[in-house]
């Protein structure tokens, strides 16, 4: 979080400027790659199978390329308006 933390606020506060150092669909590879390993010993990762659904549902909607500190203001803006 130390490391993201500045470039989080950022994306969160309309920055589009972030240029990506781990992309989204970076990310979804390694999940996937986590995964499957996970399977092959036996161990279930149930919130990483959430994450994973999750960076994809970011990268469907066109976010794949941007960095992984775009995912907080991508779930901000699918909330409902309160």
């Amino acid at each position: 979080m130390k490391v993201k933390a500045n470039a989080i606020a950022a994306t969160l506060a309309g920055d589009t400027s972030l240029p990506p150092t781990y992309d989204i669909d970076s990310m979804r590879k390694d999940l996937r790659l986590m995964l499957s390993e996970a399977r092959e010993g036996g161990f279930p990762l149930p919130v990483a199978q959430t994450l994973l659904a999750a960076f994809g549902e970011a990268s469907e909607a066109g976010w794949g390329k941007r960095d992984c500190a775009f995912i907080p203001a991508f779930w901000a803006k699918r909330a409902p308006a309160v």
